[in-house]
């Protein structure tokens, strides 16, 4: 077990061809579990989810393969072109971001045993492309965001520096909120009102400002504006009397 643990775990002293071989290995392995074609299913009266294999896909996933050789490549590069103190710390980065790869590999296979997924349903979300693409950027952002914390020596992780700036972490905080506000406003914008939410939203509204269920006067844009961002049909019924305007909708929901 120690010599496993020697040949994986943080290891200054560890040849770099070895380590290089190694991140690839992982990289690939999770490259090739995502050619692995599965359904995700959810029971209905408890949260539980399973995930079943269907099949094989076999094509790797262009963009996060592209980041993910992308972000070797150069680390490789850097490694061989930088200063012996700067090599040694990049080598601790590639090691991390390895094992923590070689981590979510195994916990995305063992994800595949239904008695875990039911108890942990969150696990499922390593099944996603998303998770792919975060693997491949985490490899891209860990390995070459710059530092200049002290590397490793004899085993020991000297954790003095690790803390940020003041205007550093104002810049990310910053990016940050800009980022998820923007992402907030294109979510909502996706998820307006669709489908026939908003015949019932309409027949709600004449309850509320008419008492009745008559749409005749309920149709101009200054009423729909107060539940929708735009102008939309109505879905009248056939059997509307003269002059009146009636969901073809129950009313009951709207009541």
């Amino acid at each position: 077990m120690r010599s496993i643990a020697a040949r994986i775990g943080l290891n200054p002293q560890r040849p770099l061809l070895l380590d290089f071989c190694l991140a690839v290995s992982v990289l690939c392995a999770w490259f090739f579990c995502a050619g692995i074609e599965v359904q995700v299913a959810g029971a209905i009266q408890a949260l539980e989810l399973v995930i079943s294999p269907t099949g094989w896909q076999g094509d790797w996933p262009f963009g996060p393969w592209l980041i993910g050789t992308f972000s070797l490549l150069l680390c490789y590069a850097r490694l061989h072109r930088g200063s012996t103190e700067g090599a040694i710390y990049l080598q601790e980065r590639l090691q991390r971001i390895t094992l923590f790869a070689l981590f979510l590999c195994l916990v995305r296979l063992a994800a595949l045993w239904s008695p875990l997924t039911a108890l942990l349903p969150i696990l499922t979300l390593l099944w996603t492309p998303h998770a792919t693409w975060a693997l491949a950027l985490a490899f891209l952002s860990y390995i070459h965001w710059p530092t200049d914390r002290p590397p490793i020596q004899d085993g020991k992780d000297d954790s003095s520096s690790r803390s940020l700036s003041a205007s550093t972490a104002l810049v990310l905080g910053c990016t940050c909120l800009l980022g998820y506000g923007l992402y907030a406003l294109y979510f909502c914008q996706i998820t307006m009102l669709h489908g026939d939410e908003g015949q019932y939203l309409r027949v709600t509204q004449s309850l509320l400002h008419d008492g009745d269920m008559d749409l005749a006067n309920n149709l101009s844009a200054e009423q729909t504006i107060e539940f929708h961002v735009r102008q939309f049909a109505v879905h009248k019924a056939p059997a509307s009397p003269a002059g009146k305007v009636h969901s073809v909708h129950p009313i009951g929901l709207s009541i």
